[in-house]
């Protein structure tokens, strides 16, 4: 429950976003370091797979919070419970863009290989 409140705050809606930015410098830090200094980059795909399974698990585990919350069903029909489910969709809506950005983001290290 403690979580739940903390997702209804601006800093916990936009969460998801915050998770696929880190995600999305990480991954291009990691593939230009090993471009840049490295002549041996085997280590770089499997790497990939684990920061990105790493940041699909935290997006998903956001979006179960907003999800959770909106199947709570209303507390009561008043403004402030109107608002929660609000900011609760919106968060959760959040999620679903950042997970589409994640995934995004990682298909690249399907099918190329780094530094080509």
């Amino acid at each position: 429950m403690r979580l739940q409140k903390r997702a209804e705050t601006a800093l916990g809606m936009l969460s998801p976003l915050l998770l696929w930015s880190i995600y999305f410098l990480v991954v291009y830090l990691l593939v230009a370091i090993a471009c840049a200094r490295l002549s041996e980059t085997d280590w770089v795909r499997p790497t990939l797979w684990v920061v990105s399974t790493i940041a699909t698990v935290g997006v998903l585990g956001t979006s179960y919070l907003f999800w959770s919350g909106l199947r709570q069903g209303p507390t009561s029909p008043t403004k402030s419970d109107i608002e929660r489910r609000t900011r609760l969709r919106v968060g959760l809506f959040i999620s679903i863009l950042s997970l589409v950005a994640v995934i995004w983001t990682a298909l690249p290290t399907l099918f190329l290989q780094p530094c080509e």
